[in-house]
């Protein structure tokens, strides 16, 4: 059978370098075991310290900021997502400015594990320290969780123990600062005292205003502005058209004087008695009457005989002087004229009452209305006044409100309360996490392994020696028609035979 088809395969290939170079594999795989278990008996033992924070919605989600709206309640500012805070945390923890407190605190020398810790440290030890902490300072949130673990890797346990505790006082105290508004209090202070003094001040206005519109209130006032107003515009129209009418009429009146005659024949008597005369005449007979009684009684020459005798002469004379026919013509004022005059004297008056009235009641209406105004005007600036106090004092609630929350807060923030919650303190372990003695030997061992199988397979490709058969058939193209194998010394006899054979 011919060799050279008999196929050949990398790993007996891998294997038969193996075999070849064994103990240059041998020596290379004691030689990283060597190295790896001096390394870890040398290497500095380092010791972790674990602590775990709990991020839970709290008084920093209450926002008390003077800059935003007021409310009547505390807004509840619930971030996009949860993980937002969480970061905002891990950010926090991880800033230079905890690092460099936690240094302070704990010292430089103990961070560096070298020096004296009685001398001050200079500027770029303190900078190598808080370098250092912050490379061996390990802040990672806990997946599908609030819990956010702390851990550092110190020389010691105390050491490790000492910066994580530190690290988490410091930053509860850091936490509590950048959520809490500086001057929240004073500013709500002040702003509760200006809104009750503005709020006091707007309520004296509205109590002095009151009191000036009397106890009845506005509506019912306004009611009765109303009513009489209307009372006063229906009795000036109507005396307005009582006064237009007596106008009219003494115009009339006054035109129709001046066409009538103030004087007119009132009666005219032709061929009549004269009263005057009939009753001279009367007189004239009585005295005659009398004359005769006389002579009867007295002599001719007695006075009284001679005075009646007299009068009787002088009446004779003044019968006989009147015409015996007369013409008697009466004038008077005439009739119309004096009608229209009394009419006229009737009217005037009447229009100058109505003018009056007329005028009393536009002064009486122009008061009420003026009243009316006044009060409208007043109803105007109590109802601006009670908005103002209704603003005032929702200002005032709300500033007090934003006070008391402001004085929880500084109670709060003085016993350092907050949403973070201590779930496990800064642990103190004993047993170190570096080095890995397990780790480090099994790494130790794939490493020779695979580098001692490497090595001889190296070897293998470097030399360049026909050991097979197949080689020399493979390399030379030349078949092989016998081989002997080689024989180390001690498998053969004394006397020269082959101990294989035996």
């Amino acid at each position: 059978m011919d060799r050279s088809n008999r196929p050949e395969t990398p790993l007996r290939d891998v294997y038969r370098a193996v075999i070849r170079h064994k103990w240059k594999a041998s020596g290379f795989f004691v030689a990283v075991m060597a190295a790896v278990i001096l390394v870890t008996m040398v290497m500095p033992r380092t010791y972790r310290s674990e602590g775990k924070l709990l991020v839970r919605l709290g008084r920093e989600n209450t926002r008390l900021d003077p800059t935003v709206a007021l409310q009547s309640d505390p807004v509840v500012a619930v971030p996009h997502s949860r993980e937002n805070e969480i970061n905002s945390v891990v950010e926090i923890l991880n800033s230079r400015t905890l690092a460099e407190r936690v240094v302070d605190s704990v010292g430089v020398a103990d961070v560096l594990g070298h020096g004296d810790a009685s001398t001050s440290p200079s500027e770029s030890q303190r900078d190598q320290a808080v370098l250092r902490l912050k490379s061996h300072l390990g802040v990672q949130p806990a997946r599908k969780s609030n819990v956010i673990k702390l851990s550092y890797d110190g020389q010691s346990p105390k050491l490790s123990q000492a910066v994580v505790e530190k690290l988490i006082d410091f930053f509860l105290d850091e936490h509590i600062r950048v959520n809490h508004t500086d001057g929240a209090h004073e500013f709500f202070s002040q702003q509760a005292a200006r809104s009750l003094e503005e709020l006091t001040q707007r309520q004296e206005q509205l109590r002095d205003l009151k009191d000036r519109t009397g106890p009845t209130s506005l509506d019912g006032q306004r009611a009765l502005l109303v009513d009489r107003i209307g009372r006063l515009e229906d009795q000036l129209y109507e005396a307005n058209a009582a006064r237009t009418v007596a106008r009219i009429k003494v115009n009339l009146l006054q035109e129709q004087l001046t066409t009538l005659p103030e004087i007119e024949v009132t009666e005219e008597t032709t061929g009549f008695n004269d009263e005057g005369t009939d009753q001279m005449r009367d007189d004239f007979y009585a005295l005659q009457v009398r004359e005769q009684e006389a002579a009867a009684k007295y002599t001719e020459d007695h006075p009284q005989m001679q005075a009646i005798r007299e009068q009787v002469a002088a009446a004779r004379k003044i019968l006989e002087e009147q015409p015996s026919k007369r013409h008697l013509v009466t004038k008077g004022r005439g009739r119309m004229f004096e009608q229209t005059k009394l009419a006229l004297l009737g009217e005037e008056p009447l229009l100058a009452s109505l003018q009056a009235k007329a005028g009393v009641l536009q002064d009486q209406l122009a008061v009420v209305q003026s009243e009316l105004k006044t009060l409208n005007e007043n109803d105007l600036q109590i109802a601006e006044l009670q908005r103002e106090i209704e603003l005032y004092e929702a200002n005032y609630r709300k500033y007090a409100a934003g006070l008391e929350q402001s004085r929880i807060d500084q109670a709060l923030q003085a016993q350092k309360m907050s949403n973070i919650k201590v779930v496990q303190p800064a642990s103190y372990e004993i047993k170190p996490v570096k080095p890995r003695v397990a780790v480090n030997l099994f790494l130790g061992l794939l490493v020779g392994a695979l580098g001692g199988v490497g090595v001889a397979v190296l070897a293998e490709y470097r030399d360049h020696s026909l050991r097979t058969p197949q080689e020399i058939e493979q390399k030379l193209d030349l078949p092989v028609l016998a081989s002997i194998p080689r024989f180390k010394p001690e498998h053969l006899a004394p006397n020269g035979r082959n101990r294989l054979h035996d």
